[in-house]
């Protein structure tokens, strides 16, 4: 079993930040703004989350 630190997690959460970054453009081009608009939030919440790795466990 892994440790809560396994510095996988975060390798993890920064490729599915960019998955999620193509998601946003996808609907984007696709003019569905509401869904973009969504997306692109979560995006930036995450971002936040896992840019504070000093401060939080990388699982989260």
């Amino acid at each position: 079993m892994k440790i809560l630190n396994w510095k996988g997690y975060r390798t993890i959460a920064w490729i599915g930040q960019a998955v999620l970054t193509i998601f946003v453009i996808a609907a984007a081009v696709q003019d569905k703004w509401s869904n973009a608009l969504g997306l692109a939030l979560f995006l930036v919440i995450s971002f936040v989350f896992v840019i504070r790795d000093d401060k939080l466990p990388t699982l989260i």
